[in-house]
C-alpha cells in the first residue's frame, strides 16, 4: 500500500504494510520482542530476510562469514560472543569460485575443530556466477 497523506495525496514508491496508513498508528504499535541471533553483535533473526557483509576488497567478509556459519551450526561462540544454538544459515557467494570457497570451508572447521557430520545440514552453499567489469584475477585476493 502507498502511504497516503491527509490530503489523500500518495508518496511515490513510498510502501509500508498494507494496514499502515498513518506514520503515528505505526510507530506507536507494541513492538515484537526480537529473537536474537546475537544480541551482542547486533544480528536479530529477521524471517526471511538476508544478513549481508559489506566491505573493501580483501577486508575478510567471506572468511567473517564461513567462520561465523561454521560457530554457529557448531554452537561455537563467535568472536567471544555466543550466537543462538544449532543455527542454520546459507552463504550466498556471488564473488569467489567454489573450489576457493570449499579450501576455505575445510580450512575454517578443521581450526575450530568441527567435524562436518556434526554439523551437517545447518551450514549451505550458493554460488552464482556473476558477470565482472574487471579483471576475474583481481577480484578473488581475499
Amino acid at each position: 500500500m502507498r502511504i497516503i497523506t491527509k490530503d489523500g495525496d500518495h508518496v511515490d514508491g513510498v510502501y509500508a504494510d498494507d494496514d499502515v496508513t498513518d506514520v503515528a498508528e505505526l510507530v506507536t504499535r507494541p513492538v515484537r520482542p526480537r529473537e536474537w541471533i546475537s544480541r551482542e553483535l547486533g544480528i536479530a533473526k529477521g524471517g526471511n530476510r538476508p544478513f549481508a557483509l559489506v566491505g573493501a576488497d580483501g577486508s575478510l567478509k567471506s572468511w567473517f562469514a564461513m567462520a561465523m556459519q561454521i560457530c554457529g551450526a557448531a554452537s561455537i561462540p563467535f568472536l567471544g560472543f555466543d550466537l543462538k544454538p544449532r543455527l542454520s544459515s546459507i552463504y550466498f557467494d556471488w564473488d569467489q569460485y567454489p573450489e576457493l570457497s570449499r579450501e576455505r570451508y575445510m580450512d575454517l572447521a578443521r581450526g575450530y575443530g568441527v567435524a562436518w557430520k556434526q554439523i551437517r545440514g545447518l551450514v549451505e552453499y550458493k554460488w552464482e556466477a556473476v558477470p565482472s567489469m574487471g579483471d576475474p584475477a583481481e577480484r578473488h585476493r581475499d
